[in-house]
């Protein structure tokens, strides 16, 4: 993506650009680290509210901006995921963790309501419960679902694959027990 001058401007400001003139995403991370660590961390359920943060305002804080294409190359770091630029660069203990939270805006005269995702973290074992583990659970089920009706249809349109579909879905099985590993951990 090919930033304006003026994002360049407010990157290179923020020693947040390479030589090459594109986002320097090891040093943007890093700043969001230090945000989030030093004002953005839920250590019970009930303190969540009060520090989620949506990437618009963690780009505001770390470099003075909300420029849309800036928060954009914020929010691709983002991710809570496993692979999250800056998940794994977290300090032992916490984890990155999101949620969606709704505000009510006018908009031309009219109040709308507007839901974001946000971001902050935890080392509070419930919180990461509630926002990681049981998310990504019902992800995994109700991807698990949609494969199991999509070989319903298949056998229901073409009754002669039936015993194809049963060893794809038993690939299946095999497949997420490999990428989940015995569960004895």
């Amino acid at each position: 993506m090919k930033l304006s001058d003026e994002a360049l401007a407010i990157l290179e400001a923020a020693d947040c650009l390479t030589t090459e003139r594109t986002p320097d995403r090891h040093r943007l991370a890093g700043l969001l680290v230090e945000e989030l660590e030093a004002h953005h961390v839920a250590h019970s359920v009930d303190e969540v509210g009060q520090v989620e943060i949506d990437a618009g305002q963690l780009t505001k804080a770390i470099l003075g901006s909300d420029l849309k294409e800036l928060t954009d190359v914020t929010k691709n770091l983002l991710s809570p995921g496993v692979n999250g630029v800056v998940q794994k660069r977290l300090s032992d203990g916490y984890m990155l963790c999101a949620s969606r939270t709704t505000e009510e805006v006018e908009i031309s005269g009219e109040i709308q309501k507007l839901s974001f995702s946000t971001k902050f973290l935890s080392d509070d074992p419930a919180v990461i419960r509630m926002y990681i583990e049981e998310p990504n659970a019902r992800r995994l089920e109700n991807s698990a679902a949609n494969k199991r009706a999509l070989g319903e249809m298949i056998v229901t349109r073409r009754p002669e694959m039936a015993e194809e579909v049963g060893e794809w879905i038993g690939r299946l099985h095999q497949a997420v027990q490999r990428a989940l590993g015995s569960g004895d951990s």
